[in-house]
């Protein structure tokens, strides 16, 4: 292989993203959350979208 770090440098990449994508749902799911206590019908269809 030219490139003998690539499976790691994939592997980096492949572990921020899941990081990344697990931090913004909890984001959301917050934000949901605390969006539940004003606008109930908002959220519901926020989450079936």
């Amino acid at each position: 292989m030219l490139y003998p770090e690539l499976p790691l440098v994939a592997f980096t990449v492949l572990a921020q993203t899941a990081v990344g994508g697990y931090i913004i749902t909890a984001g959301r799911l917050s934000q949901l959350g605390s969006a539940a206590k004003h606008r109930q019908p908002l959220v519901l269809s926020m989450v079936v979208l």
